[in-house]
């Protein structure tokens, strides 16, 4: 398990389970005590775009958390940035 240092602001107590990289999108899977604050945490980089909750967040009461499944499309800058 990783904790998502890269996101900025409130992401204390969010870990990444799992990140599966498929052509141009990405799948986040883990636990937070904020998942419903990730999806705009995550908007920030410019690095995603179109990301989204792939399912309902889930109550983890037995880690307590909130498991979470995020998407995103992955847009890499032109070589002219």
């Amino acid at each position: 398990k990783r904790q998502l240092t890269w996101l900025r602001g409130e992401t204390d107590g969010t870990w990444l389970d799992r990140a599966v990289l498929d052509s141009n999108k990405i799948n986040l899977y883990g636990l937070s005590s904020k998942a419903s604050t990730l999806i705009s945490e995550v908007e920030k980089s410019p690095l995603f775009e179109n990301v989204d909750f792939e399912a309902p967040v889930v109550q983890d009461n037995r880690k307590g958390g909130e498991r979470f499944q995020i998407s995103a499309s992955i847009t890499l800058p032109s070589r002219n940035d």
